[in-house]
């Protein structure tokens, strides 16, 4: 058996949609070859919203050992300011014993009314940045592994060092690891790091540093992985192409998470319940303004009063934007969604796909270049999927492509009101004409054929002079 470490920072029993694909890497590589050994840490930073799902562990064969390290969190900005007595949210959890996520916002530029203020702004200003250091908060947790992963290395005579990111500071977990110890070093990029409009926002400095940061450890690499081709090509613009490996491998679904699968591809998706009501499903996080083109093509249904609207059940698990909730929860249509904000397990959210009637893909704020992870575990829960997303965007093109639904851009209310017109009129029809699944086409993400691939990615490696 070939030997690789696996630096990934989230983690079963961590939970939340970051871990699922080092975990089903984990889980399907020793049957091409390759023995995992993972470094990972105990607990997050910031404010715990991925939760844990101890049902996850379940994929991990007995063979694979995993490092659990504590995740550094100094907090001389907390301190201080509570020595000060300075009154605020975050101070005020730090005092009950909560870890405060990382401060995201510089000290304000604006002058402090009195001289009070202004010396106590000038006291914490430097500690911002040993608060938030360059890159992200799990920095601090990316250098002090580098001496237990070199100790590795050496021990189990690894052949290859793997790095999954976010967070991107393992990147320079990896980097340190290439200089001290000459192994392959594969970066995975699950998400993009300066170029994600999404959830990427710094300063003008700090841009540029991360940006000449990114560039010189892909240079260090010896290949680059992403999970959609223009993500990759980004990233191969950034580098030398020549000098190194770039593979896309997209994320997937596991074949053992579906035992029904049989049943699912026998027929179509069952009609409305027994009740008359239709059920549409968002497992997960919604991030701001996501839902939203859902409200609007109900109000535009409301205001014309063609159909009845009682038949239809806004369903969502998981974390909801507080200003959209807000939003939803004002409008006379708001009673039709339905919140429930409790974290549930990877089980449970593949239950609720396989009772639900459609499946909600939200992507208004994700970007065309951007796959959903639970679009993958749409594509085998046997339901129409309604995303709200660039048409021509990746996860867009998967749908079509698939056979699973349709797809409609955020900003066409008219075309959301129209498909939810029809999800009420006629839900066999609709799921028919728009459920018609290419199970060669699917077939191509599950996780056993991408691990297989990932793989041989590690052999071709070896290979190399």
């Amino acid at each position: 058996m070939k030997r690789v470490l696996i630096i990934a920072y989230y983690f079963p029993p961590i939970g939340g949609s970051g871990v699922q694909r080092p975990t089903k890497f984990v889980k399907y590589l020793p049957e091409f070859g390759w023995q995992p050994y993972v470094i990972s840490t105990d607990r997050p930073y910031g404010d715990g919203a991925e939760g844990y799902d101890e049902t996850l562990l379940a994929d991990i064969p007995a063979s694979v050992r995993v490092w659990r390290v504590p995740t550094p969190q100094p907090r001389p900005v907390y301190r201080l300011a509570q020595w000060l007595g300075w009154r605020s949210a975050a101070v005020e959890a730090y005092r009950r014993g909560v870890t405060p996520p990382p401060v995201a916002v510089a000290p304000t530029k604006q002058r402090p009314p009195n001289l009070v203020a202004r010396l106590r702004h000038a006291m914490l200003a430097p500690l911002y940045l040993i608060h938030n250091p360059p890159v992200d908060p799990a920095l601090y947790w990316a250098l002090r592994i580098v001496p237990l992963a070199r100790r590795i290395i050496e021990q189990e005579q690894i052949d290859v060092v793997f790095t999954t990111v976010p967070p991107w500071s393992a990147l320079i977990t990896g980097a340190q690891l290439r200089h001290l110890t000459g192994r392959p070093w594969v970066a995975d990029f699950r998400d993009p790091w300066t170029d994600n409009a999404f959830v990427y926002f710094p300063t003008t400095p700090r841009r540029w540093l991360d940006k000449h940061l990114e560039r010189s450890l892909l240079r260090q690499t010896d290949a680059v992985i992403a999970e959609t081709p223009p993500n990759l090509a980004a990233l191969v613009q950034k580098t030398r192409p020549n000098q190194r490996l770039f593979a896309t491998i997209p994320n997937g679904w596991d074949r053992e998470d579906f035992p029904d699968l049989a049943s699912v591809r026998a027929g179509l998706p069952p009609s409305a319940s027994a009740d008359g009501r239709i059920v549409l499903l968002h497992p997960g996080s919604a991030y701001q303004g996501e839902p939203l083109p859902l409200l609007w093509g109900v109000e535009r249904l409301a205001a014309t009063g063609e159909v009845d609207l009682d038949r239809l059940r806004f369903h969502f698990v998981g974390a909801v934007h507080p200003m959209d909730r807000q939003t939803i929860e004002r409008s006379p249509q708001g009673f039709r969604f339905h919140f429930d904000t409790q974290r549930i397990s990877h089980d449970q959210a593949l239950r609720l796909m396989r009772e639900a009637h459609v499946l909600l893909l939200l992507l208004r704020r994700k970007g065309p270049r951007v796959a959903s992870g639970k679009l993958f575990e749409y594509l085998v829960a046997g339901r129409p999927v309604l995303a709200s997303g660039a048409v021509n965007g990746v996860a867009g093109q998967i749908v079509r492509r698939c056979g699973v639904g349709c797809v409609v851009e955020p900003d066409d209310i008219d075309g959301m009101a129209q498909m939810l017109r029809s999800v009420i009129t006629d839900y066999a029809h609709l799921a028919a004409k728009v459920y018609q699944p290419d199970w060669n086409e699917i077939e191509r993400y599950e996780r056993r054929l991408l691990t297989s691939r990932l793989a041989a990615t590690f052999d071709q490696l070896l290979t190399r002079p």
